[in-house]
């Protein structure tokens, strides 16, 4: 069933507002084979996102997820490596389409990278990106143990001089940051918001449906003092799998 952004605004959820409803609601999650890795490669370029994870790392994996609207085609992607330097697994590369963002589907990516390492065994990976990114997310996660700041100097050169392969380094990306992730938390916190992913098998197809949730505000608290208490109630779109 492919449901109908019409029925939402006159449904229950009548307060949700017609810019808050999805382009579409019916997706495919899966891993990219090397077609659409080299096509998610072009978005790259043409969108001026770094490809060096792609281009150096040939054991990297490429999520995807693809609406089934038709010539809709991809509306996002994230990355991961476990095995080009075994003791540096990164996540990388994460993009959601503008017009799809805040429906969750950038977290169900992040959800189901760090599912996937974590059924490998892996509890701790490596993240980089321009300082300047995103700082609102960046501080909640840090405030929140998802994410721990690194510090350069105490990174093996070699991983930190991939950074200068980077189309990016030196312009858009003028002040790298690095970030140890707690695998076992982020999922923790994505299944919290989402609900479970499974990664043993794909690709996936799930609809959006929204459903009254909890929102905790992404403010800086008080180091250590934990999530917030409370939140306020509000509709989001969660993903239900087929």
């Amino acid at each position: 069933m492919v449901y109908d952004p019409e029925r939402y605004r006159n449904a229950s959820q009548a307060h949700l507002q017609a810019d808050k409803i999805p382009p579409c609601f019916s997706f495919e999650l899966g891993w990219a084979d090397m077609p659409m890795r080299q096509a998610i490669l072009g978005l790259m370029t043409e969108l001026g996102r770094q490809t060096m994870n792609l281009r150096v790392m040939p054991t990297a994996r490429l999520l995807y997820v693809r609406s089934l609207r038709e010539g809709d085609g991809i509306v996002g992607w994230g990355g991961v490596d476990a095995e080009f330097n075994p003791r540096y697994p990164e996540v990388f590369s994460l993009f959601v389409r503008p017009d799809y963002r805040t429906y969750t589907l950038g977290l169900l990516i992040e959800l189901a990278r760090y599912t996937y390492l974590l059924d490998r065994g892996i509890e701790r990976v490596y993240a980089r990106m321009d300082r300047a990114s995103n700082y609102a997310l960046l501080q909640y996660r840090v405030t929140h143990g998802l994410f721990q700041p690194i510090e350069r100097a105490s990174l093996d050169p070699a991983y930190v001089s991939l950074c200068h392969g980077c189309e990016l380094y030196g312009g858009d990306c003028a002040d790298q940051a690095y970030f140890l992730v707690d695998v076992r938390a982020f999922v923790r916190h994505g299944e919290n918001r989402i609900g479970r992913v499974d990664v043993s098998e794909m690709p996936r197809i799930f609809e959006l449906r929204p459903e009254l949730i909890r929102r905790n505000p992404r403010l800086p608290v008080l180091p250590g003092a934990g999530p917030p208490d409370g939140g306020v109630g509000r509709t989001a779109f969660k993903p239900h799998w087929l």
